[in-house]
């Protein structure tokens, strides 16, 4: 797993997933600082979008998608301190499988802003940029951590002795 391809292509994907973090980190503060400047009928009207319960309060709002970004600093802290001290190759399939689920709730997330950008109370105005800023970076996060997952799944295979089926594939069990 170490060759120069490869781990070019992980901190590549480690850093635009690192930046998309940040984008999905910028909208979702947004939105939440919004929940105390917005008009109370506004904030109604955001309980009970798709992805959104509406039993809980504005300040309450937004905890699972706090959470998302929580778990995904963690994977980028993980995985970095795991590749700089060389325990990357032993335990990548473990990462792989936390980025993959990451991967599937951020899609999710991604679908909530992008919906909530649709509420009428919230259809225009810096409602609506925060919320596509925060679609923008749970999508991108998505589409990275899809790469991440593919990318630490993959193995390195030796050629064969005299000159066969070598270079890079799927793993072999």
């Amino acid at each position: 797993m170490a060759n120069r391809a490869w781990t070019g292509a992980f901190w590549a994907l480690w850093a635009l997933l690192l930046l998309s973090w940040v984008l999905a980190l910028a909208g979702l503060a947004a939105l939440q600082n919004n929940c105390y400047s917005s008009p109370e009928a506004a904030l109604g009207a955001v309980a009970g979008v798709h992805g959104f319960t509406n039993s809980l309060d504005c300040s309450s709002l937004y905890r699972l998608y706090w959470w998302l970004l929580a778990f995904v600093f963690a994977l980028l802290v993980g995985v970095a301190v795991a590749a700089g001290t060389g325990w990357l190759v032993a335990s990548s399939l473990s990462w792989a499988l936390w980025s993959a689920v990451l991967s599937a709730l951020f899609v999710m997330a991604g679908d909530s802003f992008l919906s909530l950008r649709d509420v009428s109370a919230a259809g225009t105005g810096i409602w609506w940029s925060r919320a596509s800023t925060a679609a923008a970076g749970f999508i991108l996060c998505a589409i990275f951590l899809l790469g991440l997952t593919f990318l630490l799944g993959w193995r390195q295979r030796r050629a064969a002795p005299g000159g066969g089926g070598g270079g890079a594939g799927p793993i072999k069990y």
